[in-house]
């Protein structure tokens, strides 16, 4: 008696990893035919442009640092227009270039990180240049008043467009 129900125990064990494992597995495999068919992008011969995310994306964007096999290193014009649904991008430290129009439309967002990028900082709802004379896009569309740091010499095209709720510059 105790053999038998040490093997049946044994077994369900099995079973239970065998279960986990396939649905790790498929939950992986939904993930990148989703990432897949949520990105449209261009190569170039330096890397990657970003020129398109599934306009039903929700809450959370987190743009690769590589697309076949190449740095991601542009983000274009309106790239993310319409995410209505999201809140926040990732975008990777390999990217150089940020177009002030990519997040038009953007209406929920309320972060964009950027990961030990060289060339911009997010900080208090807007993106700059690495050095902070320019203000490349203000984000925080629910933002209702904003004071331009001194050391800005520069304003982006579209750096306000959409901040319908802006009262205050």
């Amino acid at each position: 008696y105790y053999k038998c129900k040490y093997f049946i125990e044994r077994c369900f064990d099995m079973i239970k990893k065998m279960i986990c494992t396939l649905l790790t597995v498929s939950m992986l495999l939904a993930s990148l035919s989703v990432f897949a068919s949520d990105i449209q992008y261009s190569v170039g011969a330096d890397g990657v442009t970003i020129t398109s995310w599934n306009k039903n994306a929700e809450y959370v964007i987190e743009v690769p640092s590589m697309i076949d096999g190449k740095p991601v290193i542009a983000i274009a014009d309106e790239a993310f227009k319409d995410c209505v649904s999201v809140y926040e991008i990732s975008l990777p430290s390999t990217v150089k270039s940020i177009s002030g129009s990519a997040f038009n439309g953007c209406v929920s967002l309320k972060n964009v990180k950027l990961y030990e990028n060289a060339f911009f900082v997010s900080e208090n709802g807007a993106i700059y240049n690495s050095d902070k004379t320019e203000l490349v896009r203000l984000f925080d569309m629910s933002c209702q008043s904003f004071t331009v740091p001194n050391a800005v010499t520069k304003i982006a095209d579209h750096a306000f467009y959409g901040m319908y709720n802006l009262e205050k510059l």
